[in-house]
């Protein structure tokens, strides 16, 4: 047994599917009139403390659409842990693709691209692939 399949295994079965369910739904949005824009949602995940809240979108950047998901604990608790992390990848994504934690540039053109909410910190998990 994997890393990732140790951490699926620590939510009901029910509920891990349901938010594999959610995940796959922004995967698989479908980009209109040429928009670099397909679709997002946020998605709750319970742990033993304060719950991990997901922001998950489907961007076209170039020639690549991306997979994104911002993760944090919301306003005033602690960052998201590395099981954390290892959680969300494992319920987002497939064990055999490649998934980058990325810190996103904090000014310049491309920190408005990113979800920056005062006094919260989010992390970002990302999934390129040909568009």
């Amino acid at each position: 047994m994997n890393r990732y399949e140790e951490e699926r295994l620590k939510l009901p079965r029910q509920l891990r599917r349901s938010i594999q369910s959610a995940f796959l739904s922004v995967w698989q949005s479908r980009f209109r009139d040429g928009s670099a824009f397909a679709g997002s949602g946020v998605i709750m995940v319970p742990t033993s403390g304060p719950p991990i809240r997901c922001v998950a979108s489907l961007d076209r950047i170039g020639g690549v659409v991306e997979e994104h998901v911002s993760v944090s604990r919301g306003d005033g608790a602690p960052p998201p842990s590395w099981d954390d992390l290892v959680l969300i990848r494992s319920l987002a994504w497939s064990d055999d693709l490649e998934v980058i934690q990325i810190l996103p540039p904090l000014t310049g053109a491309r920190a408005d691209r990113w979800i920056s909410i005062g006094g919260v910190e989010v992390l970002h998990l990302r999934r390129q692939r040909p568009a």
